[in-house]
């Protein structure tokens, strides 16, 4: 009976995870069929075209950016687009099937010179992890400690960065509640770089880490951060966007992403004049 299931569990999961190949507004990509992300492709030509549109404005030539939850390249291939040929991309992702349509995405594109894929899960700790992976919305897999569970590569932004001289321009992260162990991990590069932040904020997600919004805010006020939001379409045909200033991370609501950009950076002014 038991391996019976087995055999049909196998069988549906290798039906949902079969791919798809989508057009998205910057150029083929190959996805998971019925996956929540490839539908938003498929129907707005990006997943969360809006927000993507909202984090290029912030890139320009030349940066270095971190792309943190990288999932399968819905926004390291158009930050690499947007930071051009001198620039550098780093995609971290750390499920595995997600990771090798990263991979296969960007060199679909031509963009493994530019852009430098690791698989890892980052602000790990060196512990064992279980895996919880949604067949039809893969980009929200998160891991949970467990004894029961498998080891897993971490990987430390600070130890990552540290070996370069180029400064941190942008650091995107969308971890499904590991957010503040993420920017923990990169605490010495935010502290010398100051880097544009794009972070997933939803209270559920942190909750499972025994975390809060407040938390990160307290983390990042230390460094002289403003915080920001889209109040416009997240999801939509076209790319406009609409940011509004936040006094707290609380004020932006139970789930959206906040743009945190510190008071020394010169694009302030940008934000503050959308």
């Amino acid at each position: 009976m038991r391996r019976w299931l087995k055999h049909w569990r196998d069988r549906l999961a290798s039906r949902r995870a079969r791919t798809v190949e989508v057009q998205s507004i910057f150029g083929p990509l190959t996805a998971f069929a019925g996956d929540f992300a490839t539908r938003q492709i498929e129907q707005f030509g990006a997943h969360t075209r809006n927000e993507v549109a909202l984090l290029q404005s912030f890139v320009k030539a030349g940066d270095l950016i971190y792309d943190v939850g990288a999932h399968i390249g819905t926004f390291a291939i158009p930050l690499a687009q947007a930071t051009g040929e001198t620039g550098r991309v780093v995609a971290i992702e750390a499920e595995a099937r997600n990771f090798a349509l990263l991979r296969q995405n960007l060199e679909q594109h031509g963009l493994l010179g530019r852009v430098t894929p690791l698989l890892g899960l980052a602000g790990g700790r060196d512990v064992l992890y279980r895996p919880e992976r949604f067949p039809d919305h893969t980009s929200a897999t998160y891991f949970s400690p467990d004894a029961a569970g498998k080891a897993m590569r971490t990987i430390q932004l600070d130890d990552l960065h540290a070996s370069g001289s180029t400064r941190a321009a942008v650091v995107k992260i969308d971890v499904e509640g590991m957010e503040l162990s993420v920017l923990q991990s990169a605490e010495q590069t935010i502290a010398r770089d100051r880097p544009v932040l794009y972070v997933e904020i939803a209270d559920e997600q942190l909750a499972r880490y025994g975390t809060t919004p407040d938390d990160i805010e307290i983390f990042l006020r230390r460094f002289d951060y403003r915080f920001f939001r889209n109040v416009g379409d997240r999801n939509s045909t076209h790319d406009r966007f609409e940011i509004r200033e936040l006094a707290a991370l609380r004020d932006g609501g139970a789930f959206y992403d906040v743009l945190a950009v510190s008071e020394s950076d010169q694009k302030l002014a940008r934000a503050l004049q959308r």
